[in-house]
């Protein structure tokens, strides 16, 4: 049987980004890829479409922090409608508003410079029917309280991944934001089985993300 590694262990379910690049396995740095960013891409699959471009990217709302919310506001809007959506994002962004600097990192920052660059003046609304409009082939699966079969997708896909971990005796655990932490050694492995899985699925190609390559 082999030696199961020892893990320096955190709540990966309550952390930062940040933290769960600390993750090691017997000492070895750890590696994290995933499937966000995916959710458009998978809900267009399930109406046998395929996305082109980028799915965030709106007309009129340019630069990183508008690419931010409008991120936001999808993944808000797989289970919210749009009134809902759009309350949501105020609330998120004026917290983030009052964040000081020992706390920010990564898009967090971004948006909270933002936020003060533009002194709270999101067009939220625009926001949102700018996503409609840009999606109005996903039809109900977006803005309509539904997340139309996209967690049970993804769940499969993440499943798939630590199924074919366990059996390569490769250590392996499942993290937020449909992702999976792993030693880095595996990176190559992993990622071509989750790439060529995905594309089996789908019948079309994806880039992963990977959010942390070494640590």
């Amino acid at each position: 049987m082999p030696k199961t590694p020892k893990v320096k262990s955190i709540d990966l379910w309550n952390c930062t980004d940040e933290e769960i690049s600390t993750v090691t396995f017997d000492g070895e740095p750890s590696c994290r890829i995933g499937y966000q960013y995916l959710s458009a891409s998978i809900l267009y699959a399930l109406s046998d479409l395929q996305l082109e471009g980028d799915p965030y990217e709106l007309p009129g709302f340019d630069g990183e922090g508008h690419h931010i919310l409008s991120e936001m506001a999808f993944h808000m809007g797989l289970e919210e409608d749009a009134d809902t959506v759009v309350e949501m994002m105020k609330y998120e962004t004026k917290g983030v508003g009052k964040l000081k600097e020992d706390k920010l990192y990564g898009e967090v920052k971004i948006l909270r410079d933002f936020y003060k660059s533009v002194k709270g003046k999101i067009d939220y609304s625009g926001i949102v029917e700018a996503l409609m409009f840009k999606h109005l082939l996903l039809g109900d699966k977006l803005f309509c309280g539904s997340s139309a079969g996209l967690y049970d997708v993804l769940e499969l896909l993440i499943m798939n991944i630590c199924t074919h971990a366990v059996n390569s005796k490769i250590p392996l655990l499942p993290a937020p934001r449909e992702s999976v932490v792993f030693p880095l050694k595996y990176r190559e492995v992993i990622m071509n089985f989750m790439e060529t899985f995905y594309s089996e699925t789908f019948n079309h190609n994806v880039g992963l993300v990977e959010f942390v390559t070494e640590t």
